[in-house]
């Protein structure tokens, strides 16, 4: 996704300065007026500071997993533009992984989860990332994470006055395939790679998916799947099929945990037995 002007200071090369710089946000509140507006101010001005604080905390976790890259750049740069309207300061409420915690730590861990997600949104977007490998290194609830990242999508769609939208199966797959795609690359080699990826398709098309209109459901093996597991499954077939080594499917989920793919991973050894 290309998310057009994107300001000086979110460029690679002076990110880290945005983990502990000042923002501009919010107005000025008059001081010494009359003591309810003094005490307004020194309100408002906690407020501010510790919602730009908790900004700030967020773009540490980001650089943090993704260093000065563009990846980076273009998740704060989102983050930017979702605090401008409602700011991830202001919600305070409770997410499900961080019951148990201390304040602080609570803090951290929503500020990890508005971070992943901001990264993942990007993945979904279709600049490929190791999103899902660090909301799984991090713990992240998977409600809070999919929490998030609708709330970070909800807001981003205001801002570009766009209508809300749900993806087609068939586009979920194939940017799923793409994703796969790129991280298998890296075991194996982009030739491999790309075999695989075009058994996949083969197998998904058999059993009706990837249909040319998208507002078609075909009935096949994969109906009941998630569009995202379904092409996960259709790419562990296709990888037996060219008879890749098993041990690559595990390394290859590491790489990209699908959720809900755990389970298929694990008792995918059948698919591996050579006659």
């Amino acid at each position: 996704m290309d998310p057009g002007f994107t300001h000086e200071r979110n460029q690679p090369h002076v990110l880290t300065g945005r983990a502990s710089g000042k923002s501009p946000l919010g107005s000025d509140i008059p001081e010494k007026f009359d003591s309810k507006f003094d005490w307004l101010s020194k309100l408002h001005d906690r407020e501010t500071r510790e919602d730009v604080q908790f900004l700030e905390q967020i773009i540490g976790h980001v650089l943090y997993a993704c260093g000065k890259s563009q990846t980076a750049s273009m998740a704060i740069a989102l983050l930017d533009q979702v605090n401008s309207i409602k700011s991830f300061g202001s919600r305070r409420k409770k997410m499900v992984g961080d019951r148990m915690m201390s304040e602080d730590d609570a803090r951290d861990y929503r500020a990890r989860v508005y971070a992943g997600s901001a990264v993942d949104v990007l993945n979904s977007d279709g600049r490929v990332n190791q999103s899902r490998q660090i909301a799984r290194d991090w713990g992240l609830n998977y409600v809070d994470f999919t929490g998030a990242k609708r709330f970070i999508n909800t807001i981003r769609r205001k801002t570009l006055c766009e209508p809300a939208s749900r993806a087609p199966r068939s586009g979920i797959i194939r940017q799923e395939l793409t994703n796969n795609t790129e991280f298998l690359s890296q075991l194996v080699g982009r030739t491999v790679a790309n075999n695989v990826r075009a058994t996949a398709i083969e197998i998904l098309t058999e059993q009706l998916e990837l249909l040319d209109d998208d507002g078609l459901v075909g009935a096949g093996r994969f109906t009941n799947q998630t569009a995202r597991k379904a092409a996960l499954m259709a790419f562990v077939e296709a990888m037996a099929k060219v008879k890749l080594d098993r041990k690559l499917v595990r390394q290859l989920y590491r790489l990209n945990p699908v959720p809900g793919g755990s389970n298929f991973v694990e008792r995918s050894a059948h698919l591996f037995r050579y006659e």
